[in-house]
């Protein structure tokens, strides 16, 4: 389920999919995202094959991209997806 929630952490954080935008540092007149499409996807594929998650939404735009990804059960670490 899309919004399911759970409780994980020593402290009880509770989370649900997490959204996020990533930027590149030099966003005028930049298409390196596009440009290079497949290297993100090969990046993706590679990180999601050592880190499991689940994507609910990914839109990629020239020179930044939106994200909403949902971890397994009890892993917070979302910093690891995003490196």
């Amino acid at each position: 389920m899309i919004l399911k929630k759970w409780i994980a952490g020593e402290f009880g954080i509770l989370a649900e999919p997490i959204f996020f935008t990533i930027n590149l540092l030099q966003r005028k007149d930049n298409d390196l995202l596009i440009r290079h499409i497949q290297y993100l996807r090969e990046s993706v594929k590679t990180v999601k094959a050592h880190n499991p998650f689940e994507i609910h939404g990914w839109v990629v735009l020239p020179e930044h991209m939106h994200c909403l990804i949902e971890l397994p059960e009890n892993d917070t670490d979302f910093a690891t997806r995003i490196r």
